[in-house]
């Protein structure tokens, strides 16, 4: 744990420092561990009191003694747990949270807390990892990947998230926090040395993966062997970065960001409908798909109908992927038809993409205006029977 925080400590503590922090602060750790943070902190900040909260009662009482054996007297190590402190709210400057979250089964209740004790205009900052994008090497060793996804796969059946780095701005944004802001901290084996790097790393995880049944032996057993090899090379070098979020409480917070599910654009309004197609002859539906996706890329590029028609090509207005999916979904939800979007580009003119749309819609429905009208009126009676089911409260 101590040269995890050796590692990146310089890189770190210049980020810290950045978004304000100083001397004479109240800086609270959730999740202080042993206490190696906490006695980085006195050390930058002398004048500070600082406090540092941990579960494990063992941890508590390490931390304590390793702290007062140094002389330090600032400071307060408690036990209690991140998702639920024990502190007053609005009681701190800073509130850290560093490489605790990937384990938690609720980071964001977490987050949540840290939001509670934090003091309005005070700041927030969560570091964590993201094994998507973990330890690389030169040369690299492919069999990194398979031990990261096995450790993914493991922590994620006893309820964490190892890849939780890319999600910390956003979680930080649903709990309420402004000024988000997202830095991406690295250290590397030719700047800080391979000792400090092979101590963070260690063999005891990845023993246990084997052992737990998520790694093979065989796997490991290879791993080792290009391992060794490549610190035999000279130019060797190893990569490792972590994602640290800062977010801020605002003296009149905003209320959390809700997320929701994005409704259809206004712009994409134009809707066609199964019932309307079928009964068309051939020429009809042609038509009728053809003004549709006009409508629709109009509506997606915010330009004039007047200026589309055909003959135009989608390269010549612009499209991009962003209005293809939407588009595509608009297609698959109005009419049923799945098209991909290499099919929209390939197609090119609108003309084109709207044959092969109407072949596309041949193939999915019947052209039976019986089976038409049974299908809406079975649809009609199922909604109705929806409808019965709700008032009775049954569902």
């Amino acid at each position: 744990m101590k040269a995890q925080v050796e590692l990146f400590w310089p890189k770190e503590i210049r980020c810290y420092r950045y978004h304000g922090l100083n001397d004479g602060m109240t800086i609270l750790e959730c999740g202080s561990g042993p206490g190696f943070l906490l006695e980085k902190f006195m050390e930058e900040f002398p004048n500070s009191a600082v406090t540092g909260v941990e579960i494990d009662p063992y941890l508590v009482d390490i931390a304590k003694k390793n702290l007062t054996e140094k002389g330090y007297k600032h400071f307060r190590v408690v036990e209690g747990s991140i998702m639920e402190t024990g502190f007053p709210e609005n009681s701190f400057d800073f509130v850290f949270s560093r490489l605790v979250l990937e384990h938690l089964p609720d980071p964001a209740g977490a987050v949540a807390e840290i939001f509670r004790v934090l003091k309005p205009g005070g700041k927030a900052v969560v570091v964590d990892n993201d094994f998507e994008m973990h330890l690389h090497t030169y040369p690299d060793i492919p069999e990194l990947k398979d031990l990261y996804d096995a450790y993914c796969t493991s922590r994620r059946k006893e309820g964490g998230n190892p890849r939780i780095g890319r999600e910390l701005p956003g979680i930080l944004q649903n709990t309420g926090f402004s000024n988000v802001e997202l830095e991406i901290v690295g250290a590397h084996s030719k700047i800080v040395g391979d000792e400090l790097f092979l101590k963070s790393e260690g063999v005891g995880i990845s023993s246990q993966l084997v052992k737990d049944g998520f790694l093979k032996s065989e796997t490991l057993d290879t791993l080792a062997m290009k391992w060794n090899e490549l610190l035999k090379l000279k130019d060797h070098a190893f990569y490792r970065q972590l994602f640290v979020a800062v977010g801020e409480k605002q003296l009149h917070p905003s209320k959390p960001v809700t997320i929701t599910e994005r409704p259809r654009s206004k712009k994409l309004s134009s809707i066609l409908t199964v019932e309307t197609l079928l009964p068309l002859e051939v020429a009809g539906r042609k038509e009728m798909i053809l003004q549709y996706i006009c409508e629709l890329i109009a509506g997606a590029l915010d330009i004039e109908l007047a200026k589309i028609s055909g003959e135009t090509s989608v390269d010549e207005l612009g499209f991009d992927s962003l209005a293809a999916v939407d588009i595509q979904a608009c297609i698959r939800d109005d009419i049923g038809v799945a098209i991909s979007i290499a099919d929209i580009f390939e197609k090119q003119t609108i003309n084109r993409i709207s044959d092969f749309i109407l072949e596309k819609f041949k193939k999915t429905v019947s052209v039976d205006t019986t089976t038409i009208e049974g299908n809406t009126d079975r649809r009609r009676h199922e909604r109705d029977k929806e409808a019965v089911i709700w008032e009775e409260g049954e569902i």
